[in-house]
């Protein structure tokens, strides 16, 4: 019940901020209109199951930044292999603040949907809101690397850690 309540209210705030990013642009006092793409992702799990996939997760995503105020919303879509070797899909905006760079590493939170694999015995689908904590570290323009994570949290998740490198131009 618990959990069904979380994944409602994660997806209104989803629906929110996609809705945010949508209509964010033109008129903002911040830089806006970037693209950007992920080619390359590395996970390993802190918790390991041996049915785990880990290590490279064949991923392919596009994103545009717009700007609202001093926000920026980072939001495309992406597709990978997850944890039980499925491919998955998820539309996602990464959310930062303009006040909280730090050099060239950018605090963010990614807010979006996915839909994956359901368990590993299975060929069932599932589909979710999620909320992940990520630091990205790169320029303006050109290559980046955003470092993602998550602890083990009962049976939602077994706890990971993981890399992607992207370019923005």
């Amino acid at each position: 019940m618990i959990i069904h309540s979380c994944q409602i209210c994660l997806a209104i705030l989803l629906s929110l901020t996609l809705s945010t990013a949508l209509h964010a642009g033109e008129n903002s006092d911040t830089p806006g209109g970037k693209n950007s793409i992920v080619f390359f992702g590395y996970v390993k799990h802190v918790v390991n199951d041996s049915r785990n996939k880990e290590g490279y997760m064949a991923p392919i995503g596009y994103s545009r930044e717009l700007c609202y105020g001093k926000f920026a919303f980072d939001t495309g879509v992406i597709t990978y292999v997850d944890s039980y070797n499925v491919r998955s899909y998820a539309l996602f905006s990464n959310v930062s603040y303009e006040g909280f760079h730090y050099g060239i590493m950018t605090p963010m939170v990614e807010i979006g949907i996915t839909y994956k694999g359901k368990d590993y015995d299975t060929n069932e689908m599932q589909t979710y809101p999620f909320i992940i904590p990520k630091v990205r570290i790169g320029a303006r323009d050109g290559f980046f690397a955003d470092f993602s994570g998550l602890p083990k949290i009962g049976d939602i998740t077994n706890g990971w850690v993981a890399l992607e490198l992207g370019y923005k131009w």
